[in-house]
């Protein structure tokens, strides 16, 4: 990334980061799976918590500038209430939406937080980047744990995340005793709906609203204020991937730039497995795995794939393991090998394919094989080490591009060898495919089990 100017106290996102994110943030408000390119992986089929923290470097743009003809409108409060009928803790039932403090308190930043290391939290499930000058604690608590993180100008972000099986009463508790021993002032409720548009104006990263923390009806946005110990909270409840979470912050009531960090935290937590597994249907197959499931794949700062995925067995191979639901399934018999080749009902070129070798095949020469069989140009191909190979389109010069289309990934089970072919299209922009068939190939190995 470009240096910035002196003068500048954000950093610049791309016009393509930007509008991607936007996208994916408006496909969550609509209710719809966000569509996205994801990077391609080289050797690499699963994307880790690791690797997710690494993509986010120095791109955690809290407000970024407004684009042209953005942003001038006159700011209108929409007076929307909480829901009464909502579980709230009783020191909040009476605290409603107060205009004036309300359109202070949402606009935030500008405010340029860089994170370059990982955090584990909530039993290593999920991490949360910080950068080196703050500080991480986590300890267990009734039905859940509670993560501090400290910061270098006397700032606090405690982050409640309780367990699936947690009564709302524990979490109103929690709730009651923060505010007990944080006195306060004066207090609002914030919009919800004003929040959000402030998000999408201000290009604040949380593209993956309605898995992540969402902001509707029925969170918890408050925001406090004590003028006598120069001190500002914010109380901000809802769900993450599934789970209930609470955010507490506490910042200097005068450093108004530190605000944004809630807002920051709020956006950048992710699981540190993907696909991440959000629900299993009731219903079992007869060796006991559910038959449907709904995991989130590619969860990264720009966006998310929510995806159904059903059991499947082969019965050949006698191994179960899961599929897109609606995928397509194909068996294809070739000289050296058997391949069942999975793609989407689109028009899309990508797939992916799992395939067993015939057992008088030498596995070394399978680069032969698959160049011979997918018509692969063997000048584009990478091998990265002895069971990872990656392929490249040929540029109109006969060069190798730096854009992966593919790979192949050799396994071996029971002293058989298999292998995975992945396919990427790269013709198509948003391909939601590409978000779907990036992560599937390891997911349908992970996932795999023998009979």
């Amino acid at each position: 990334m470009n240096k910035q100017p002196p003068d500048q106290d954000y950093v610049k996102m791309t016009d393509r980061t930007y509008q991607k994110g936007f996208h994916a943030f408006k496909q969550g408000l609509d209710g719809t799976p966000s569509r996205k390119n994801k990077p391609y992986l080289l050797a690499s089929l699963a994307l880790s918590g690791a690797a997710i923290a690494a993509t986010l470097l120095f791109v955690s743009t809290i407000e970024a500038p407004i684009p042209n003809g953005q942003g001038d409108a006159p700011y209108t409060l929409v007076d929307e209430q909480q829901d009464k009928n909502a579980e709230l803790p009783e020191v909040l039932k009476d605290i409603e939406i107060n205009t004036q403090l309300a359109r202070q308190f949402i606009k935030r930043g500008p405010y340029v937080f860089s994170p370059i290391q990982p955090e584990l939290i909530h039993h290593d499930e999920f991490y949360i980047s910080l950068s080196t000058d703050w500080n991480a604690e986590t300890n267990p608590i009734k039905n859940g744990t509670k993560t501090v993180l400290s910061g270098p100008d006397s700032q606090e972000v405690t982050i409640y995340l309780f367990n699936d099986d947690s009564s709302e009463d524990t979490i109103t508790e929690v709730a009651d005793n923060l505010l007990k021993e944080h006195p306060y002032t004066s207090a609002t409720q914030l919009p919800y709906e004003d929040l959000r548009n402030h998000f999408i104006n201000a290009r604040v990263v949380l593209s993956h609203d309605r898995v992540g923390f969402t902001i509707d009806k029925d969170a918890w946005l408050y925001s406090f204020e004590n003028d006598e110990t120069n001190q500002f909270y914010d109380l901000f409840a809802s769900k993450l991937y599934g789970k209930r979470i609470l955010l507490f912050a506490n910042y200097p009531l005068d450093q108004t730039d530190l605000r944004a960090q809630t807002y920051y935290f709020m956006s950048n937590i992710f699981p540190e497995e993907s696909p991440y597994v959000l629900e299993v249907s009731d219903e079992l197959s007869e060796d006991g795995r559910p038959l449907e499931k709904e995991v989130v794949t590619s969860i990264d700062f720009e966006g998310y794939s929510r995806l159904e995925v059903e059991l499947y067995h082969n019965k050949e191979l006698q191994f179960s393991t899961y599929l897109p639901k609606n995928s397509k399934l194909d068996r294809i018999a070739h000289n050296e090998f058997i391949e069942w080749k999975i793609s989407s009902e689109t028009e899309s070129n990508s797939f992916y394919s799992f395939a067993k070798l015939d057992s008088d095949i030498n596995v070394d020469e399978l680069e032969d094989i698959l160049v011979h069989t997918y018509g692969i140009n063997s000048r584009t191909l990478d091998v990265h080490d002895d069971e990872t190979i990656s392929f490249y389109p040929e540029t109109t010069d006969g060069k190798q591009s730096k854009e992966v289309t593919g790979y192949i990934k050799k396994y071996t089970f029971d002293k058989e060898f298999y292998f995975v072919y992945h396919q990427i299209d790269t013709s198509i922009e948003t391909e939601p495919a590409q978000v779907v068939f990036t992560q599937m190939p390891q997911y349908f190995i992970d996932e795999i089990q023998w009979q």
